[in-house]
């Protein structure tokens, strides 16, 4: 449908697989510029359930997110995303760059102790270059992956890497900090002021 809706250009297929960035004109510009506008608005307007769905489906239900209808809003966007840079990138690339990142963060880390082994080089290049605090996020030891978040085996093995974190920091005299996130969707128990 979008190849019929281009027009002449919508024939060449190895610009679509690939993209053509010298075909792009002022009108495509504007095109990709209005969609990304609207892109961003639309994840700035969603972004708390958004979260809280990324972390956890189920409990952003628990916790009053309309699941469904973000996953709608989202998957819309994506598509409108895609569609404004496929002129420019081509739809291989497009693809490329909605699915290699997620695979290699999975690839990257996969238990506790590999997460530490990562975060020691990250605290020895934080020291090369002078700083003394080392801030981390609250899950970077176990991760953001649902059958991490409650894995029984994960809390066995946590005050090993907890203590080779110490001595990596003490070693490297710097202080380490894990930053509690906020709260993506307050709990209807909670009133804000």
């Amino acid at each position: 449908m979008v190849v019929a809706f281009v027009g002449p250009a919508g024939g060449n297929l190895l610009a679509w697989l690939f993209g053509d960035i010298l075909a792009v004109t002022t009108g495509d510009l504007a095109w990709i510029y209005g969609i990304g506008a609207v892109a961003l608005a639309v994840l700035v307007a969603t972004w708390r359930p958004l979260l809280a769905i990324t972390v956890h489906a189920d409990l952003a239900a628990v916790e009053g997110a309309p699941v469904r209808r973000v996953n709608l809003v989202f998957m819309l966007v994506m598509a409108l995303v895609v569609a404004a840079a496929m002129k420019v990138a081509g739809i291989l690339l497009v693809a490329a760059l909605l699915v290699i990142p997620a695979a290699a963060a999975r690839q990257f880390a996969r238990t506790p102790e590999q997460m530490a082994v990562h975060m020691i080089g990250y605290i020895q290049r934080a020291k090369q270059r002078g700083a003394r605090v080392v801030v981390f996020p609250e899950m970077a030891v176990v991760g953001y992956w649902p059958e991490t978040i409650n894995c029984s085996r994960c809390s066995e093995r946590l005050p090993r890497v907890e203590s080779t974190l110490a001595a990596a920091a003490k070693a490297n005299d710097v202080y380490i900090i894990f930053v509690r996130s906020f709260n993506p969707l307050p709990s209807a128990n909670h009133r804000h002021v």
